[in-house]
């Protein structure tokens, strides 16, 4: 709302002020008070928050002999959205027909409690993009069907195609993936969900049997 005092001078325009105040949204922003509107209208739309996240907010008002102090800060808060993706996961033990595998769980969880991980496994599988030298060798640069892993990039389209997935319920850290072959290379990757759904994938990763 306008100031019930204007200062003699008739209301110019309105400096609305952020501020994030917890960790992931101060990782996103900043700690430091920034400008997202500066205008004439009482009402204002903000973008690009994160979710699940507090902020404070705080107005100001300017006429013709300048801005005036600004009002209280309020706290506002984003609603929960699905969790950032988890690192890479990464080996925790090998044996002939199993792998042990291990992750961290994502910087920012959303808002929301983790309750799930997805671990996807697959094997290198023939191209099917027809994009790649070989089934498991490097791919176009750049090309957007592709991503390294472990300095080779395989095809991404056969990797998915030829993929399994494990639901692991609970905020779990690791998974034992049996009924392997020995000496083989496997291509893992993990997400994690909360009550809004499940958030993106990891990078892949190479870890091979026994």
């Amino acid at each position: 709302r306008p100031p019930e005092e204007s200062g003699g001078s008739a209301v110019l325009g309105y400096e609305v002020q952020l501020q994030a105040k917890c960790r992931s949204a101060v990782e996103h922003m900043g700690s430091e008070w920034l400008i997202i509107f500066d205008g004439g209208a009482t009402a204002c739309a903000i973008s690009s928050l994160r979710a699940g996240c507090k902020y404070l907010a705080r107005v100001r008002a300017r006429n013709a002999a300048g801005w005036g102090l600004p009002c209280i800060a309020v706290e506002v808060a984003t609603a929960a959205g699905v969790p950032d993706a988890p690192t890479p996961p990464s080996m925790g033990c090998s044996e002939p027909t199993s792998l042990g595998v291990q992750w961290e769980p994502p910087a920012h969880d959303g808002g929301a409690q983790l309750t799930s991980y997805q671990l996807e496994v697959a094997q290198a599988a023939p191209c099917v993009c027809g994009e790649c030298n070989s089934g498991d060798a490097a791919a176009v640069a750049g090309a957007v069907a592709h991503s390294g892993v472990g300095g080779e990039a395989p095809c991404l389209l056969a990797l998915e195609g030829s993929s399994v997935t494990m639901p692991l319920q609970g905020d779990v850290r690791s998974a034992m993936v049996s009924d392997l072959q020995p000496a083989a290379t496997y291509f893992f990757r993990v997400r994690a969900g909360n009550a809004q759904g499940l958030g993106g994938w990891s990078a892949w990763v190479r870890l091979r049997t026994a």
